[in-house]
């Protein structure tokens, strides 16, 4: 499904080095495998402004900012750029933006909402409605071919 949501859009790389690796798959081991299989490429790890709030807990967090810039997905009118939060830089990546400490290695991504959640596009679809307004056709089809998330026979 990834495949089929990213398609026609050059920027984007799908990876299964997740799905290949054996037992827990934190997010630092992704991204050294990321950097080891293209060690010249700028990575980005795309994480919404409720998961930076948290960022520090996660496993090797500093090893995750020498790795990779953190593009924080704002919410709701709360965006990284916030005096609570860490200051970023802005599209261009300003580093007289960034805080120092995480070596300007986080960017604000301001975006338009979206409300589509996963769990809104599973009930629909166990509830046998269309989702085509909910994910892409691709996206849509592939839910339809194999059978996903409808409701299992009692």
């Amino acid at each position: 499904m990834v495949r089929a949501a990213t398609a026609g859009e050059p920027l984007f790389r799908v990876s299964d080095v997740e799905i290949r690796r054996e037992g827990p798959s934190f997010t630092v081991d992704t991204l050294r495998a990321m950097r080891d299989d293209a060690p010249d490429a700028e990575l980005f790890l795309v994480i919404g402004i409720d998961q930076h709030r948290t960022f520090d807990s996660w496993r090797e967090p500093e090893a995750i900012l020498g790795l990779a810039r953190l593009a924080v997905m704002d919410r709701e009118g709360d965006s990284v750029l916030d005096a609570d939060s860490v200051p970023a830089g802005g599209p261009e990546l300003d580093a007289d933006h960034a805080r120092e400490d995480l070596g300007g290695r986080v960017v604000a991504v301001h975006v338009q909402r979206v409300d589509v959640s996963s769990t809104q596009v599973r009930d629909a679809v166990a509830r046998g409605e269309s989702v085509t307004d909910l994910v892409s056709p691709e996206v849509a089809r592939i839910i339809e071919a194999e059978g996903l998330y409808r409701r299992r026979p009692t």
